[in-house]
């Protein structure tokens, strides 16, 4: 699977996503359609799309358009020791990519992302190995040794080979925290083989029993922290134009006096799910790849101008109070047999 570029303005780079069928499928085309239009110098770079997860092979219509826009689809069975937990996608994709490109940067990007404006940060400079945006808020981060959370942290950091503590303001929160990045967008130069690190650390805290039951889910976002964290010296911190949470306008604003256009990627997570929902229901409607595309373009441009009233989860009336009162998690913890997802609940 070798690439190298023609186009001599062009960075050495691909790009590399996770899709699976269901919704993601949906997402995924729509990061597709805006990178290729709204990326610039890079609108050309290789993608490649993983199916990591043996029986999950996207749907026929995805693969047409895939083909359309040049997008590499994957589809091999890398995640076989870690099924039931799918972030695990992630450390492995970008372990093969890496071991597998010739490029001098992979680039992962969530595929719940929207490209808006040519993403020329990721062009890392000399002498850096990794580019990502510190996270947003302290969620499992640790402030210091007096944090509950701080004895797992130690763990992690021996597992890792951490040896210095390294500090961080949240982007929006503007918590001082432990080192604590987004892995929703990763630059890393293949030659610094951090992936291949990352993947190491991630296999080893995965057989621990350092993790308390609320960070279960963010085990992967946790093992590349630390393993940043070790490398600091090879770290650029990607300013938050990679990592606008657009349900979170009203603080980007009142923090950084940055409005959604200025953002380089919106990563909107699940909070424009009710919007993909009824997305979805249309697009299945129609028959064609130039239908399905033109539908998805109205889609996109209806979130740029209508995200505000567009953003919510979908969810019934009863799942929504469920969540709100946490009934599952908390039964689940009174039965010792809590979910990975439970953090989101």
């Amino acid at each position: 699977m070798n690439h190298s570029l023609g186009n001599a303005c062009a960075p050495d780079a691909a790009f590399v996503i996770c899709v699976e069928p269901g919704r993601l499928e949906y997402k995924a085309l729509c990061l597709v359609l805006t990178f290729r239009a709204h990326a610039g110098r890079w609108k050309d770079a290789p993608i490649f799309a993983y199916s990591p997860r043996e029986g999950r092979k996207v749907s026929p219509w995805l693969k047409e358009i895939f083909a359309q826009y040049q997008v590499t689809l994957v589809e091999e069975a890398i995640n076989r020791d870690y099924v039931d937990y799918p972030l695990a996608n992630k450390p492995l994709v970008m372990r093969d990519a890496e071991r597998r490109l010739a490029c001098e940067l992979v680039i992962f990007l969530d595929s719940d992302i929207l490209v808006w404006a040519p993403p020329d940060d990721l062009e890392l400079p000399p002498g850096k190995n990794l580019g990502m945006v510190i996270d947003a808020d302290k969620s499992l981060a640790s402030a210091g040794p007096l944090d509950e959370l701080d004895g797992m942290w130690r763990g992690l950091y021996g597992i890792a080979g951490v040896r210095s503590d390294h500090y961080v303001q949240t982007t929006l929160g503007r918590d001082t925290v432990r080192a604590w990045w987004c892995s929703g967008v990763i630059a890393t130069r293949r030659s610094a083989a951090a992936m291949d690190e990352w993947m190491a650390v991630f296999e080893r805290a995965m057989k621990s029993d350092i993790f308390v039951d609320r960070a279960s889910y963010m085990r992967e976002q946790m093992t590349f922290s630390a393993v940043a964290t070790r490398r600091i010296d090879e770290v650029v911190n990607l300013s938050p134009r990679y990592n606008y949470h657009v349900q979170s306008v009203d603080k980007y604003l009142k923090v950084h006096g940055m409005p959604p256009d200025a953002a380089v990627f919106w990563h909107y997570q699940c909070y424009l799910d009710k919007a993909f929902a009824n997305f979805k229901r249309g697009l299945d409607r129609i028959d064609s790849a130039p239908g399905r595309i033109a539908f998805a373009w109205k889609f996109i441009e209806r979130l740029r101008t209508g995200h505000r009233r567009m953003i919510g989860i979908d969810e019934s009336r009863i799942a929504s109070w469920r969540r709100r009162l946490r009934l599952g998690v908390r039964l689940r913890r009174l039965l010792g047999r809590s979910k990975d997802t439970d953090r989101f609940i």
